[in-house]
Protein backbone atom coordinates (compact mmCIF):
# COMPACT_ATOMS: atom_id res chain seq x y z
CA UNK A 1 0.00 0.00 0.00
CA UNK A 2 1.26 3.45 -0.87
CA UNK A 3 0.89 6.22 1.68
CA UNK A 4 -1.02 9.27 0.37
CA UNK A 5 -0.10 12.89 1.16
CA UNK A 6 3.51 12.66 0.03
CA UNK A 7 3.97 16.32 1.00
CA UNK A 8 3.31 15.47 4.66
CA UNK A 9 5.65 14.05 7.24
CA UNK A 10 4.05 10.86 8.53
CA UNK A 11 4.51 10.25 12.25
CA UNK A 12 3.36 7.52 14.63
CA UNK A 13 2.40 9.17 17.91
CA UNK A 14 1.94 5.78 19.59
CA UNK A 15 3.62 2.41 19.37
CA UNK A 16 1.59 -0.68 18.52
CA UNK A 17 0.21 -2.09 21.77
CA UNK A 18 0.94 1.10 23.71
CA UNK A 19 -0.84 1.76 26.99
CA UNK A 20 -4.03 3.72 26.51
CA UNK A 21 -3.32 7.45 26.60
CA UNK A 22 0.50 7.14 26.26
CA UNK A 23 2.29 8.83 23.39
CA UNK A 24 5.43 7.33 21.88
CA UNK A 25 8.30 8.42 24.15
CA UNK A 26 10.48 9.68 21.30
CA UNK A 27 7.75 11.58 19.53
CA UNK A 28 7.77 15.39 19.78
CA UNK A 29 4.42 17.10 19.42
CA UNK A 30 6.00 19.98 17.50
CA UNK A 31 7.16 23.48 18.25
CA UNK A 32 4.73 26.36 18.51
CA UNK A 33 4.78 28.71 15.51
CA UNK A 34 4.24 32.16 16.95
CA UNK A 35 2.79 33.74 13.84
CA UNK A 36 -0.14 31.34 13.54
CA UNK A 37 -0.13 30.20 17.19
CA UNK A 38 -0.45 26.64 15.85
CA UNK A 39 1.50 23.88 17.66
CA UNK A 40 0.81 21.39 14.86
CA UNK A 41 2.99 23.16 12.31
CA UNK A 42 6.66 22.57 12.92
CA UNK A 43 9.07 25.46 12.48
CA UNK A 44 11.58 23.92 10.06
CA UNK A 45 13.45 27.05 9.06
CA UNK A 46 13.26 30.72 10.02
CA UNK A 47 14.53 32.91 7.18
CA UNK A 48 13.18 36.20 8.58
CA UNK A 49 10.62 37.29 11.18
CA UNK A 50 7.93 37.39 8.46
CA UNK A 51 8.96 34.34 6.42
CA UNK A 52 8.37 30.90 7.87
CA UNK A 53 8.82 27.58 6.18
CA UNK A 54 6.29 25.12 7.60
CA UNK A 55 6.04 21.35 7.26
CA UNK A 56 2.75 19.53 6.95
CA UNK A 57 2.21 16.54 9.22
CA UNK A 58 0.08 13.40 9.36
CA UNK A 59 -0.19 11.84 12.82
CA UNK A 60 -1.25 8.23 13.37
CA UNK A 61 -2.30 6.84 16.75
CA UNK A 62 -4.09 4.02 18.55
CA UNK A 63 -6.70 5.22 21.01
CA UNK A 64 -9.38 7.76 21.78
CA UNK A 65 -7.59 9.36 24.74
CA UNK A 66 -4.61 10.51 22.66
CA UNK A 67 -6.92 11.39 19.78
CA UNK A 68 -8.80 13.87 21.95
CA UNK A 69 -5.63 15.18 23.56
CA UNK A 70 -4.41 16.19 20.12
CA UNK A 71 -7.78 17.87 19.54
CA UNK A 72 -6.98 20.11 22.51
CA UNK A 73 -3.38 20.86 21.58
CA UNK A 74 -3.32 20.90 17.77
CA UNK A 75 -6.31 23.06 16.78
CA UNK A 76 -6.35 26.87 17.01
CA UNK A 77 -8.62 29.78 16.17
CA UNK A 78 -6.74 30.12 12.87
CA UNK A 79 -7.97 26.66 11.83
CA UNK A 80 -11.10 24.98 10.52
CA UNK A 81 -11.50 21.29 11.26
CA UNK A 82 -13.32 18.44 9.55
CA UNK A 83 -13.88 15.41 11.75
CA UNK A 84 -14.73 12.24 9.82
CA UNK A 85 -16.29 9.70 12.16
CA UNK A 86 -17.69 12.10 14.75
CA UNK A 87 -19.71 9.37 16.53
CA UNK A 88 -21.54 11.01 19.48
CA UNK A 89 -19.82 14.37 18.98
CA UNK A 90 -17.50 14.28 22.00
CA UNK A 91 -14.29 15.05 20.10
CA UNK A 92 -16.16 17.51 17.87
CA UNK A 93 -17.07 19.47 20.98
CA UNK A 94 -13.42 19.51 22.08
CA UNK A 95 -12.32 20.75 18.65
CA UNK A 96 -15.00 23.46 18.62
CA UNK A 97 -13.50 24.95 21.79
CA UNK A 98 -10.21 25.58 20.00
CA UNK A 99 -10.88 25.95 16.25
CA UNK A 100 -12.64 28.69 14.30
CA UNK A 101 -15.03 26.27 12.56
CA UNK A 102 -15.73 22.55 12.99
CA UNK A 103 -17.90 20.07 11.08
CA UNK A 104 -18.53 16.51 12.23
CA UNK A 105 -19.34 13.81 9.66
CA UNK A 106 -20.81 10.43 10.57
CA UNK A 107 -22.07 7.50 8.49
CA UNK A 108 -24.83 6.64 11.01
CA UNK A 109 -27.91 8.85 10.75
CA UNK A 110 -28.92 7.91 14.29
CA UNK A 111 -25.58 9.08 15.68
CA UNK A 112 -25.87 12.33 13.74
CA UNK A 113 -29.30 13.02 15.23
CA UNK A 114 -28.11 12.18 18.74
CA UNK A 115 -25.04 14.41 18.31
CA UNK A 116 -27.24 17.31 17.20
CA UNK A 117 -29.40 16.86 20.30
CA UNK A 118 -26.40 16.70 22.62
CA UNK A 119 -24.55 19.62 21.00
CA UNK A 120 -27.15 21.82 19.27
CA UNK A 121 -24.64 24.63 18.66
CA UNK A 122 -22.35 22.37 16.59
CA UNK A 123 -22.65 21.18 12.99
CA UNK A 124 -23.02 17.50 12.10
CA UNK A 125 -23.76 15.92 8.72
CA UNK A 126 -24.84 12.42 7.71
CA UNK A 127 -22.44 11.23 5.01
CA UNK A 128 -20.78 8.06 3.73
CA UNK A 129 -17.45 9.39 2.49
CA UNK A 130 -16.84 6.32 0.35
CA UNK A 131 -20.16 6.69 -1.45
CA UNK A 132 -20.24 10.49 -1.81
CA UNK A 133 -16.67 11.78 -2.28
CA UNK A 134 -17.90 14.86 -4.18
CA UNK A 135 -20.00 15.98 -1.23
CA UNK A 136 -17.05 15.39 1.10
CA UNK A 137 -14.91 17.61 -1.09
CA UNK A 138 -17.52 20.38 -0.99
CA UNK A 139 -17.43 20.35 2.81
CA UNK A 140 -13.63 20.67 2.68
CA UNK A 141 -13.88 23.66 0.36
CA UNK A 142 -16.43 25.35 2.61
CA UNK A 143 -14.27 24.89 5.69
CA UNK A 144 -11.20 26.34 3.97
CA UNK A 145 -13.04 29.67 3.88
CA UNK A 146 -12.83 29.82 7.70
CA UNK A 147 -9.16 28.95 8.19
CA UNK A 148 -6.40 26.42 7.56
CA UNK A 149 -8.10 23.07 7.02
CA UNK A 150 -7.21 20.26 9.42
CA UNK A 151 -8.62 16.75 9.46
CA UNK A 152 -9.41 14.40 12.35
CA UNK A 153 -10.22 10.89 11.10
CA UNK A 154 -11.71 8.00 13.10
CA UNK A 155 -13.87 5.71 10.99
CA UNK A 156 -13.52 2.91 13.53
CA UNK A 157 -10.34 2.23 15.42
CA UNK A 158 -10.35 -1.37 14.15
CA UNK A 159 -10.97 -0.39 10.52
CA UNK A 160 -8.50 -1.78 7.96
CA UNK A 161 -5.53 0.26 6.75
CA UNK A 162 -6.81 -0.06 3.19
CA UNK A 163 -10.07 1.69 4.07
CA UNK A 164 -8.29 4.54 5.83
CA UNK A 165 -5.73 5.06 3.07
CA UNK A 166 -8.42 4.87 0.40
CA UNK A 167 -10.39 7.58 2.15
CA UNK A 168 -7.33 9.80 2.54
CA UNK A 169 -6.42 9.32 -1.12
CA UNK A 170 -9.85 10.60 -2.11
CA UNK A 171 -9.14 14.05 -0.65
CA UNK A 172 -7.90 16.19 -3.53
CA UNK A 173 -5.51 19.13 -3.45
CA UNK A 174 -4.82 21.17 -1.53
CA UNK A 175 -4.51 18.67 1.33
CA UNK A 176 -5.19 19.61 4.98
CA UNK A 177 -2.22 21.16 6.78
CA UNK A 178 -2.61 18.57 9.53
CA UNK A 179 -4.21 15.11 9.51
CA UNK A 180 -4.80 13.11 12.71
CA UNK A 181 -5.73 9.46 12.11
CA UNK A 182 -6.91 6.96 14.72
CA UNK A 183 -6.44 3.44 13.35
CA UNK A 184 -4.99 0.46 15.21
CA UNK A 185 -4.32 -1.50 12.03
CA UNK A 186 -2.38 1.34 10.41
CA UNK A 187 -0.19 1.75 13.51
CA UNK A 188 0.51 -1.98 13.35
CA UNK A 189 1.34 -1.86 9.64
CA UNK A 190 3.73 1.06 10.16
CA UNK A 191 5.44 -0.46 13.20
CA UNK A 192 8.51 -1.75 11.32
CA UNK A 193 9.08 1.56 9.55
CA UNK A 194 9.10 4.05 12.44
CA UNK A 195 12.22 5.93 13.55
CA UNK A 196 13.02 6.70 17.19
CA UNK A 197 11.28 10.08 16.92
CA UNK A 198 8.13 8.49 15.47
CA UNK A 199 8.79 9.50 11.85
CA UNK A 200 7.61 6.95 9.28
CA UNK A 201 10.56 6.02 7.07
CA UNK A 202 8.81 4.32 4.14
CA UNK A 203 6.12 5.38 1.69
CA UNK A 204 5.08 1.79 0.91
CA UNK A 205 3.90 -0.59 3.63
CA UNK A 206 2.86 -4.21 3.69
CA UNK A 207 -0.43 -5.13 5.24
CA UNK A 208 -0.05 -6.81 8.61
CA UNK A 209 -2.51 -8.99 10.55
CA UNK A 210 -5.85 -7.35 11.26
CA UNK A 211 -5.96 -5.86 14.76
CA UNK A 212 -9.42 -5.71 16.28
CA UNK A 213 -10.65 -4.59 19.64
CA UNK A 214 -13.47 -6.71 21.04
CA UNK A 215 -14.71 -3.71 22.97
CA UNK A 216 -14.91 -1.56 19.85
CA UNK A 217 -16.65 -4.31 17.87
CA UNK A 218 -19.21 -4.66 20.67
CA UNK A 219 -19.82 -0.90 20.74
CA UNK A 220 -20.14 -0.76 16.96
CA UNK A 221 -22.72 -3.58 16.94
CA UNK A 222 -24.66 -1.88 19.74
CA UNK A 223 -24.76 1.38 17.77
CA UNK A 224 -25.90 -0.47 14.65
CA UNK A 225 -28.72 -2.17 16.57
CA UNK A 226 -29.78 1.14 18.10
CA UNK A 227 -29.78 2.83 14.71
CA UNK A 228 -31.82 -0.04 13.27
CA UNK A 229 -34.53 0.18 15.92
CA UNK A 230 -34.68 3.97 15.84
CA UNK A 231 -35.63 3.72 12.17
CA UNK A 232 -37.98 0.74 12.55
CA UNK A 233 -41.61 1.02 11.39
CA UNK A 234 -44.70 0.05 13.42
CA UNK A 235 -44.84 -3.48 11.98
CA UNK A 236 -41.27 -4.14 13.10
CA UNK A 237 -42.07 -2.91 16.59
CA UNK A 238 -45.20 -5.08 16.80
CA UNK A 239 -43.20 -8.12 15.71
CA UNK A 240 -40.54 -7.29 18.31
CA UNK A 241 -43.11 -6.94 21.10
CA UNK A 242 -44.68 -10.29 20.21
CA UNK A 243 -41.28 -11.97 20.11
CA UNK A 244 -40.28 -10.45 23.45
CA UNK A 245 -43.52 -11.67 25.05
CA UNK A 246 -42.83 -15.20 23.84
CA UNK A 247 -39.21 -15.11 24.96
CA UNK A 248 -40.10 -13.84 28.45
CA UNK A 249 -42.55 -16.72 28.84
CA UNK A 250 -39.88 -19.36 28.22
CA UNK A 251 -38.08 -21.21 30.99
CA UNK A 252 -34.31 -21.05 31.30
CA UNK A 253 -34.03 -24.57 29.86
CA UNK A 254 -36.14 -23.65 26.84
CA UNK A 255 -34.09 -20.51 26.24
CA UNK A 256 -30.92 -22.56 26.40
CA UNK A 257 -32.22 -24.99 23.77
CA UNK A 258 -33.16 -22.11 21.45
CA UNK A 259 -29.73 -20.55 21.84
CA UNK A 260 -28.14 -23.91 21.01
CA UNK A 261 -30.22 -24.14 17.86
CA UNK A 262 -29.15 -20.62 16.87
CA UNK A 263 -25.50 -21.60 17.25
CA UNK A 264 -26.15 -24.52 14.90
CA UNK A 265 -27.17 -22.03 12.21
CA UNK A 266 -30.96 -22.29 12.36
CA UNK A 267 -31.38 -18.53 12.27
CA UNK A 268 -31.99 -15.61 14.57
CA UNK A 269 -34.96 -14.48 16.60
CA UNK A 270 -37.39 -15.85 14.01
CA UNK A 271 -36.96 -19.15 15.87
CA UNK A 272 -39.31 -17.94 18.58
CA UNK A 273 -41.60 -15.82 16.40
CA UNK A 274 -43.16 -18.59 14.30
CA UNK A 275 -46.16 -19.92 16.21
CA UNK A 276 -47.85 -22.48 13.98
CA UNK A 277 -45.94 -25.19 12.13
CA UNK A 278 -42.65 -23.81 13.42
CA UNK A 279 -40.67 -24.07 16.61
CA UNK A 280 -43.25 -22.99 19.20
CA UNK A 281 -46.63 -24.45 20.06
CA UNK A 282 -49.25 -22.29 21.81
CA UNK A 283 -52.25 -23.72 23.61
CA UNK A 284 -54.77 -21.00 24.35
CA UNK A 285 -52.89 -17.86 25.40
CA UNK A 286 -50.25 -19.62 27.47
CA UNK A 287 -46.95 -20.88 26.11
CA UNK A 288 -46.83 -24.57 27.01
CA UNK A 289 -43.58 -25.73 25.46
CA UNK A 290 -41.06 -25.60 22.71
CA UNK A 291 -40.98 -27.99 19.76
CA UNK A 292 -37.93 -28.03 17.52
CA UNK A 293 -37.91 -29.37 13.99
CA UNK A 294 -36.68 -32.91 14.10
CA UNK A 295 -37.68 -33.48 17.75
Amino acid sequence: MELPFASHRWECCQRAGATRGDFHSGWAQGETVLRSKSPCLELEELRSPLRLRLRRRLLVLNDTVCYRRLAKSHATKADSVLEIGSSLGECTAVLSSHAAAVLGIEVSEALVEESRQRFPALSFEWLDCFQEPERLQRYCEQLRCSGDLKLWLDIGGDRSSEDVLRLLSGLVEPPPVLVVVKCQQLVQDLADHVALDGTVTKTLIERGPVVKSARQVKKKLARARRAQWQQADSNSWQSFEKTRFLWDALSEEERRRIKDKRREGLGGWEIISVLVGGFLVLQGERLQGVRFQGD
